[in-house]
């Protein structure tokens, strides 16, 4: 683990190990300031001076002395300077250099040790315990003399034993109902111990649909559909186990907004609902509602026509009280959680297709098909005018809904993990298919999986369809369609990624082609923040330009400085990074 860590380090620093050969020399200007670099030339006028960052020819006039330094001196002081700097890992790579280049410089080993040691207290300070552990352990092999080390390393435990303590406790609350004590101790454990995140995550989840129903049963519906949300930002994979709850609440809160005419708050909050439930036509009916409300007649027919399932009229706007009142009347007597598109659950035994405007849908159950359907065609229309698009697509999307998940990965040759693709077939260079694949039971697959494969479906289409989208900029724009716990849930990880420094190095992202075999879930998180970042940073529009200039020239560089005006990858990586900190 320890090399694995030190391995990432930037490559500037890398650079600096490699452009001097066997002596470094310090510049004293008469500013005071010092210039660190090879004296490859001088005469009485001038010297010129080889640093990482290039060469630099410097009047004799400006410089007070020039200090010359082996190669030994330089890479001890360079580490002692990182070291001191807070750069440990850099300090780490630097000192290593000096001890494999002079064996027997005892100063160079003194101070490796020194930048050893800071770099396991780092990586404990930080949260990343298993590597500082490991590091500690390594140290005390090493240099069992080295009392400190232990000392280091029993702080380390103590830390990881009082975690488990109060994770225990807050598991002992949870059991006796006392679910704001746990929600306050597991969130800090949640944000300071991410290597159980997941062991954490589970027992907050459950903390907060404790406290939801406790809401739920006393009627406080705001409360409760609060924590509820809370909970699948934490835990998104419990979703289905929560919705009709979830929903139960939303419902009761839209009623009283409704009621009140507050027609906005209404959109804010019939749009939370659809992002748990998509086809549930109760909610469907409040968000039509809102937007006849806002002013928005023919949005808000059209989602009634769909709800009422009508012939339709030749004046869809003229017409939207007529429909409200047939919505209205098709839902009267139902149960609060409202009812569904889902008709027929029956398993058929073999697959029927299903046709509607822009999707073939291939399944062997009615009832979700048809649910595919409506959450298919409202997310076309969404990104259709999200992204600017000008024209539709030629042929029908096909969408194949598999009756199992080892199905649907025998069928499709996609990896074990993944849960859903969308593939882009050619003939004689002209597209010729757009396929979604997935399969049935996913806690995520009408709220996450099926918007995030329509989508890339229509960006390739903004697109023009290129030989090849970057990796990172594809998935991050279909990421970017999904909803907005799962969004709360990413960006969540990335700032506990980004605070323990566990990134993946922008140059690492865009770089990549295939989808890595370890760290997949923090590739995505990162690919959505970056393509939210772009998008926050101009519109849509500039981000489509982008990316399609990116994919048509493959110069990043160059597409970065004339859509954004950010001078290359590191400039990107930085400039990303200060917006992430800034994100709630």
């Amino acid at each position: 683990m320890q090399n694995r860590a030190i391995h990432r380090l930037s490559l500037l620093a890398a650079a600096a190990m490699i452009t001097f050969s066997v002596r470094a020399d310090v510049i004293v200007l008469t500013n005071g300031n010092e210039i660190q670099g090879e004296v490859i030339h001088e005469n009485e006028k001038s010297l010129v001076v080889r640093f990482p960052g290039g060469t630099l020819r410097l009047p004799r006039k400006n410089i007070s002395e020039v200090q010359r330094q082996s190669r030994t001196e330089y890479l001890v002081e360079e580490g002692k300077k990182q070291r001191r700097r807070g750069n440990f890992e850099q300090a780490v790579r630097t000192l290593e250099t000096a001890s494999e280049e002079n064996p027997d410089s005892s100063v160079a080993r003194q101070h490796l040790l020194k930048a050893r040691e800071s770099l396991a207290v780092f990586w404990r300070d930080i949260g990343r315990y298993r590597e500082s552990r490991e590091l500690f352990e390594e140290l005390i092999r090493k240099h069992p003399n080295q009392r400190k080390f232990q000392q280091h390393l029993v702080v380390l435990e103590e830390t990881l034993r009082d975690a488990l303590k109060q994770e225990a406790r807050a598991t002992e609350e949870i059991a006796s109902g006392e679910y704001e004590r746990a929600i306050s101790r597991l969130t800090q454990l949640y944000e300071h111990f991410p290597d159980r995140r997941y062991e954490i995550s589970s027992k907050l989840s459950r903390a907060l649909i404790g406290s939801a129903d406790e809401f739920l049963q006393r009627k406080r519906y705001r409360e409760a559909s609060e924590r509820y949300r809370s909970a699948i930002a934490i835990e998104p994979r419990i979703l289905n186990s929560v919705k009709n709850r979830m929903v139960t609440s939303h419902l009761h809160v839209l009623s009283e907004l409704a009621r009140n005419g507050d027609f906005k708050s209404l959109e804010t909050g019939a749009t939370a609902a659809l992002d748990v439930d998509p086809a549930n036509e109760t909610v469907r009916y409040f968000y039509g509602l809102s937007q006849e409300g806002l002013g928005r007649p023919r949005v808000a027919a059209k989602e009634y026509l769909a709800i009422a399932r009508v012939r339709r009229p030749s004046k869809l706007e003229e017409s939207v009280v007529e429909l409200r009142k047939a919505v209205e009347t098709t839902l009267r007597g139902e149960r609060p959680e409202g009812r569904t598109v889902s008709v027929d659950t029956a398993r058929l035994s073999r697959y029927e297709h299903i046709q509607t405007e822009h999707f073939d849908i291939r399944h062997c159950n009615r009832g979700i098909a048809r649910e595919v359907a409506y959450v298919a065609e409202r997310t076309y229309e969404e990104q259709f005018e999200q992204l600017g698009c000008a024209t539709h697509l030629r042929g029908k999307i096909k969408i194949d809904v598999y009756a199992t998940k080892e199905e649907y990965i025998s069928e499709s040759g996609m990896e074990s993990w993944s849960v859903g693709a969308h593939q882009l077939t050619r003939k004689l260079g002209v597209l010729s298919e757009h396929r979604i694949l997935c399969y049935e039971g996913q806690h995520d697959f009408f709220t996450e999986i099926l918007p995030h494969e329509v989508a890339h479906g229509l960006f390739n289409h903004r697109l023009n369809y290129p030989d090849s989208v970057p990796l990172w900029a594809n998935e991050g724009y279909a990421m970017y369609a999904e909803p907005a716990y799962v969004r709360k849930h990413y960006r969540r990880i990335l700032k506990q990624e980004l605070r323990r420094r566990y990134l993946i190095p922008m140059d690492q992202i865009v770089a990549i082609r295939n989808y890595p075999d370890d760290r997949v879930q923090l590739f995505y998180a990162q690919s959505f923040s970056v393509c939210s970042f772009l998008i926050d940073e101009r519109d849509i529009g500039t981000y489509v330009r982008f990316v399609k200039a990116v994919s048509t020239h493959h110069d990043l560089e160059n597409a970065l400085k004339m859509h954004y005006r950010i001078a290359g990858v590191a400039a990107l990586e930085n400039r990303w990074i200060a917006w992430l900190e800034k994100q709630r």
